[in-house]
């Protein structure tokens, strides 16, 4: 259950008529009440189960009162399930509906607790599991001192199919829907039969004038209507482009134009299929020239690495015996680190910075010189590129 303001109804109650209609309103809003009774008949039942039949169906007028809605006095009540017969009568004081929509529109001809009777006709019906509805006979709205209700189960009701119609689902799209069906029907029913569309005359002017009309309106020419006013521009204006043959033409321009697109479209896919082939075509002759060049790559580089390595082992056979040089090399190496540490020799002297390979090897073009540079960097002499410069001399000619 949720409490709100009066004056929050009152503003839905007001957009809802003026964009609805008081009479789309009413149902609307009889619904909802309906809705709101039916909830409060299934907690009737669980308050008051061992009270009797009037006090247990008291619990609603009372949960009306208690939620500040209208005031409730029962002045008939009469009930015989085994003759399915139902007679109510229940006196409303203060009803907040009324109230608000004489506020809002004055004085009315017809009742407008619209909700608190969809409220009644949705409790007694789920309360008692058979259709009951509710009519309101007076209304404080239309000037009566209270607002008075009428109950009974439907089939007891003269009119009681025409008053269910107000509980029945009503949806507006499908109105609509109904009204412009009927609006094109109508629309149709009126437009002439002949070929001259809304014009009617019998003149001789008028017969060559529509002659004109007609040789035109297949056509896309610009048309331009002259005379004084009263003459009927306007219809015949109105003819060439709504004609029998104006919308012929046009029709078949919109089929030649749709038979263009769609070549079009063919068109395009077929080329898109013709790409599509083409491509997978040369992909094959593309991915082996790719693999030529690939192992041509490799091929070359492992050609320059066999004869790289075929020149330094005749290099390293014209110089002596590999072990005595690599040994010499590396007593080299260990004197050259020990001279970088402490600045001379083991025997005090200075060690002079000299190649630590011959000059043929160093002049190798692929291996010598490489390594030759690689060996003094390890060794702590200059690289070969240095070693060739002549040597600086020193001041007053001594070396």
């Amino acid at each position: 259950m949720l409490l709100v303001h009066a004056a929050a109804f009152q503003a839905l109650r007001r957009e809802l008529v003026a964009s609805l209609g008081p009479e789309h309103a009413r149902r609307l809003l009889m619904r909802a009440g309906y809705a709101s009774g039916e909830r409060d008949a299934l907690l009737a039942r669980q308050v008051r189960p061992g009270a009797s039949l009037f006090d247990a169906f008291a619990v609603g007028p009372q949960l009306h009162m208690l939620e500040g809605a209208v005031r409730v006095q029962p002045k008939v009540f009469e009930l015989d399930e085994a003759a399915s017969h139902f007679h109510g009568i229940f006196q409303w004081d203060h009803s907040w509906e009324a109230e608000v929509h004489q506020r809002a529109w004055g004085p009315q001809g017809a009742p407008v607790c619209w909700m608190l009777l969809g409220y009644a006709s949705g409790y007694t019906s789920a309360f008692f599991r058979r259709p009951a509805l509710f009519k309101e006979v007076q209304c404080t709205a239309c000037g009566h001192p209270h607002c008075l209700i009428e109950g009974r189960f439907e089939h007891e009701w003269p009119d009681g199919e025409q008053l269910a119609r107000d509980y029945d689902p009503d949806s507006m799209l499908v109105r609509l829907g109904e009204l412009q069906s009927q609006a094109d029907a109508l629309r149709t029913q009126l437009q002439p039969a002949d070929d001259q569309g809304p014009l009617l005359g019998r003149s001789r002017a008028f017969n060559d004038t529509v002659e004109l009309l007609r040789k035109a309106a297949p056509t896309q020419v610009t048309v331009l209507l002259t005379g004084e006013t009263g003459v009927g521009k306007e219809r015949f204006a109105r003819a060439a482009r709504h004609g029998p043959a104006r919308r012929q033409a046009l029709r078949g321009r919109q089929l030649r134009g749709a038979a263009r697109r769609f070549d079009r479209k063919r068109a395009l896919r077929r080329r898109k299929r013709r790409l599509h082939r083409r491509h997978r075509r040369a992909r094959g002759p593309l991915r082996a020239r790719a693999r030529r060049h690939l192992a041509a790559g490799r091929a070359g580089r492992a050609a320059a690495t066999r004869a790289g390595q075929a020149a330094a082992r005749a290099a390293a056979g014209r110089s002596g015996a590999p072990g005595r040089h690599a040994a010499a090399q590396g007593g080299r190496a260990r004197d050259c680190r020990h001279q970088r540490r402490s600045g001379k020799s083991r025997g005090g002297r200075a060690l002079s910075a000299r190649p630590a390979l011959p000059p043929e090897r160093l002049s190798h073009p692929h291996t010598g010189a490489a390594r030759a540079r690689g060996r003094h960097r390890t060794a702590g002499h200059a690289p070969a590129a240095a070693l060739r410069r002549p040597a600086r001399q020193a001041p007053g000619g001594l070396h």
